[in-house]
């Protein structure tokens, strides 16, 4: 029972109405609250209206849709108003907001406590109220009330609250701009519903998806394709950052556009252009989508060969990424994956690796030119993989690309052409395959975004998983 709710009043319409003048929306997660329909509801409210302020306690991970958030923990906080966490919470929450006016505030003492005057300050003018609102127009009798707004919102009314206050009033900063904002958005959205209704009945989902946790910048990337291609599916591939899953048993997989980048270092440098939009792995593959190969294949018989089921380590599945995966294993994942979801993944070239590990730096990692165990799991101090995920993720909003576990590449191992090429594939043939990104056990000189290994094609180990890429369709 919340006290301001009046007694008949709708309470989701009174949560409704609050999200609408509020400046931010500060979500904790916790191992409870991820599964609560209506935190997952107010949240997905801040993160539409770009005013989110998530943190995490007891442990819990935020849940998919808002992992691309960084979430404050604020466990080990004991109410201390000087802790590093905290105070990033209140710079986050302030830099939506504004810093309050604590002279205007009475102060509210913690429960069980007694509130301490302090010490008496020489006395300020006060300022009085003719001269705080000499700024203000005088109100006409068509300027609707906060109120009147809050309950029957629209474009002119909050244009005309706002030339009636003045933008300093802090109902219009904090609530009527925002919510004229919002308005104009939806306005400007009614005006492609004729490109939505020519959607193709299978792609509408992917359009929907975008719409609802897409950026302002991202729908408009795709509304402009969308003009020219004529199909959904096509318009996504413009749409840099987008994140999609062919399917719940499917890796999930970021956009990544063409560009020009200088692959290798040194004397190895050379220029590639990736020609062609693509998707790649926003993780590496885990244990739990190997295991749904294993499981709807199965592990053969005494007279059938069955699906590879690689060991753990004893380190646990689930979201680790998968190892002990050789090149050759990767293959007959991905014939599997490819016939279940009738799209084309495939392993992705050294140079596709490359610039989406890079993500348009220049640095010896997508972090800079150092790396630290707070940015990728390497050099062996835990001794083994972690959950896919755990680390920041790079420019391009890819994880682990650094670290963790080394990732098989398509190509055959061999020098590079130092003239500038497009799209290269690497040698014909060869002994063995390409790696990339160094692993949990590598020293921090094997992870650089340049730096390539090799391996045979039917090695195995701890250290070894993969990354799909996918090609539009």
């Amino acid at each position: 029972m919340d006290v301001r709710i009046k007694t008949g009043e709708r309470w989701d319409q009174f949560i409704e109405d609050n999200l609408k003048a509020a400046g931010c929306v500060l979500v904790v997660w916790s191992p409870v609250s991820i599964k609560r329909h209506w935190v997952l509801e107010e949240a997905g409210w801040g993160r539409r209206e770009k005013n989110l302020v998530p943190v995490t306690i007891d442990g819990a991970e935020p849940p998919i849709g808002f992992t691309l958030f960084q979430a404050e923990n604020i466990s080990t906080w004991g109410g201390n108003h000087d802790h590093p966490a905290f105070r990033n919470v209140c710079e986050g929450v302030e830099r939506l907001v504004g810093r309050p006016d604590k002279s205007s505030q009475p102060l509210k003492p913690p429960l069980g406590e007694k509130l301490v005057s302090p010490k008496p300050q020489q006395e300020k003018k006060p300022v009085t109220p003719a001269k705080k609102q000499s700024h203000q127009k005088p109100l006409s009798d068509d300027v609707p009330t906060h109120e009147e707004l809050r309950k029957a919102p629209t474009i002119e009314g909050c244009e005309k609250f706002i030339s009636a206050h003045g933008n300093d009033h802090r109902k219009v900063k904090y609530s009527v701009k925002p919510m004229l904002d919002r308005l104009e958005k939806e306005a400007s959205e009614r005006h492609v519903v004729a490109v939505q209704n020519k959607l193709e009945k299978e792609a509408s989902e992917l359009w929907l998806d975008l719409r609802e946790y897409g950026s302002a910048e991202s729908i408009s990337e795709f509304i402009e394709e969308f003009k020219e291609t004529k199909t959904a599916d096509e318009a996504l591939w413009s749409v840099r950052g987008y994140v999609f899953r062919d399917a719940s048993f499917a890796p999930e997989m970021v956009v990544i556009k063409p560009g020009t980048f200088m692959m290798g270092e040194d004397s190895d440098q050379h220029e590639v252009t990736i020609s062609k939009p693509f998707a790649i792995g926003r993780y590496a593959v885990t244990f739990e989508e190997w295991d749904a190969y294993v499981a709807d294949v199965g592990t053969g018989g005494l007279f059938s060969k069955g699906v590879y089921k690689p060991e753990d380590e004893g380190w646990g599945r689930g979201r680790r990424p998968v190892i002990n995966v050789s090149w050759e294993d990767a293959q007959a994942y991905i014939k599997w994956l490819n016939g279940k979801t009738g799209k084309t993944y495939r392993l992705p070239t050294e140079a596709e690796w490359e610039y989406a590990c890079r993500a348009e730096t220049t640095t010896q990692y997508s972090f800079g030119d150092n790396i630290t165990r707070q940015q990728a799991n390497f050099g062996g101090d835990i001794g083994k993989t972690t959950q896919v995920g755990k680390y920041p993720a790079n420019p391009f909003g890819l994880h682990d690309m650094h670290g963790n576990v080394w990732e098989w590449c398509q190509d055959w191992y061999g020098g590079y052409k130092k003239a500038s090429q497009t799209d290269p594939k690497g040698p014909q043939n060869g002994l063995n395959r390409v790696i990339r990104g160094g692993s949990w056990g590598s020293n921090a000189g094997l992870l650089r975004s340049a730096d390539r290994a090799l391996a045979s094609p039917d090695d195995r180990g701890d250290n070894l998983g993969f990354r799909l890429l996918r090609q539009p369709s």
